[in-house]
């Protein structure tokens, strides 16, 4: 039986029951990345991968960051490290933007350059070492996700009003509520990527672009009736108000 193992932070040899490593200073755990025997557990990268079409290729990303590390691949996880940072800010751009389905154009990307060939890896190099749990990785991915959709909820599902009270009042107003149209709408274009674009989708772009272009117009040259009526409306409401103005 072995006495010794690596550590799955530094990749320096050390003894099995070594609770801190000597080398990086690393606090381990006799059970987490290896066994008593010194042989190394790994998490599932299948399962990863599959919880990545949920919360985003940077879950897969952590997870095979950690699996090389325990696999003393210190390069590969060093790489895996800017997989997780570069995947990690990408989708945070596109959760923040409601973007969901662009995740799945990058989902593949990580999958056939770093999931893929560690599956592969570790099939060919640890065919019967233990697998770790993903119970608790997961629970923490999962509560981390729903804070910032919460988050992002927040920030932008407070719909701005049109206020006509005051000519300053109304043109603020339409800036807010042209940029919210004008977010939903690039929400809506991205679409196109993924081939999920459809019919009802392209109508909903040009009644956000005619909204878009008519708040543009009122709030450089409108005056009278047709402010006065846009008071208080929401963006939805704006735009079923210029769909149906188009229609008379």
């Amino acid at each position: 039986m072995s006495n010794s193992r690596k550590c799955p932070e530094c990749a320096e040899s050390i003894g099995t029951e070594v609770a801190v490593c000597p080398y990086c200073g690393s606090r381990l755990t006799i059970n987490a990345a290896t066994t008593v025997s010194g042989q190394p557990s790994f998490f599932n990268p299948v399962v990863a991968s599959l919880w990545s079409i949920l919360l985003t290729p940077a879950f897969g990303a952590y997870i095979v960051r950690k699996n090389w590390q325990s696999a003393g691949e210190t390069a590969k996880a060093q790489t895996a490290s800017l997989w997780f940072w570069g995947v990690l800010i990408s989708s945070l751009i596109l959760l923040f933007f409601w973007m969901f389905s662009a995740w799945l154009l990058i989902l593949p990307v990580w999958f056939f350059c770093q999931a893929r060939p560690q599956m592969k890896f570790l099939r060919d190099k640890y065919p019967m070492s233990p697998r770790r749990s993903s119970v608790k990785p997961v629970i923490i991915g999962l509560v981390i996700y729903l804070g910032v959709c919460f988050c992002a909820s927040w920030m932008l599902g407070n719909e701005p009003i049109m206020d006509c009270s005051s000519r300053d009042a109304f043109q603020e107003s339409c800036v807010d509520v042209i940029a919210y149209l004008a977010e939903e709408g690039k929400e809506l274009e991205a679409k196109e990527f993924t081939g999920t674009f459809t019919d009802a989708d392209w109508e909903r772009v040009k009644d956000l672009d005619r909204a878009v272009n008519r708040l543009g117009i009122l709030a450089i040259y409108g005056n009278g009736e047709d402010v006065q009526e846009l008071d208080g409306m929401t963006p939805d409401e704006v735009v079923i108000y210029f769909k149906q103005q188009e229609r008379r």
